[in-house]
């Protein structure tokens, strides 16, 4: 059944309430000093990393950013507004960019990849965030197998025994996040084939 408007408003309080508590998990790694969502890898009973944590919540908060009802002063306050948009561009600025292709996981890094491609539509004009995804779809299908799937890591020379075995899941991940990275950054496709499922759109400066 289609939701009535009183269901539709739930929905967007809960979604801007949840993005407020994301937002409160912003800060610096006392090791670099770039902006990630605590605790990442800090904790390990996170079972994460600071780049996959980054990655998936820059990824919530630009779907958030780039939603017709995200209208500051409208159904955004200011203060909301502004503190999505500079969650944005201070995780993908300070901490994805640099360390997007870092990493020796390939799932991580196509992660990573998937949050900062989407920040890019929310900051388009941000050439060297778009110059890291392209680096980091190149890497992903650099590393992908000839039979398609991909290993744990690129090296699996000391790799524990269960990362030989992968499952349908993992290697449908990494093709979900070279697609979405595609969508917002269209020049990261290298064979020049492939067309954007998504519209260039771009977000209203209230800095």
């Amino acid at each position: 059944p289609e939701k009535t408007d009183r269901d539709a408003e739930a929905s967007w309080r809960r979604a801007i309430a949840r993005a407020r508590w994301v937002v409160s998990r912003l800060g610096p790694d006392p090791e670099h000093g770039g902006r990630i969502f605590l605790p990442g890898r800090l904790d390990p009973r996170n079972a994460s990393t600071s780049l996959i944590d980054a990655g998936e919540c820059v990824d919530a908060l630009a779907t958030l950013a780039l939603h017709p009802r995200f209208r500051v002063g409208g159904d955004v306050s200011i203060a909301d507004g502004q503190a999505v948009i500079g969650a944005i561009r201070e995780c993908a600025g300070t901490y994805l960019a640099e360390t997007v292709t870092s990493k020796a996981i390939v799932n991580q890094v196509l992660w990573g990849a998937m949050g900062l491609a989407h920040a890019c539509s929310v900051f388009p004009d941000e050439r060297p965030w778009r110059e890291a995804v392209v680096r980091a779809v190149a890497l992903g299908v650099d590393r992908q197998r000839a039979d398609g799937s991909w290993g744990y890591e690129e090296s699996s020379a000391h790799a524990h025994p269960g990362v030989a075995d992968l499952t349908v899941y993992y290697h449908g991940r990494c093709l979900a996040f070279l697609r979405h990275a595609l969508d917002h950054v269209p020049e990261a496709d290298r064979d020049g084939d492939r067309k954007s499922t998504r519209l260039n759109s771009s977000h209203t400066d209230i800095s």
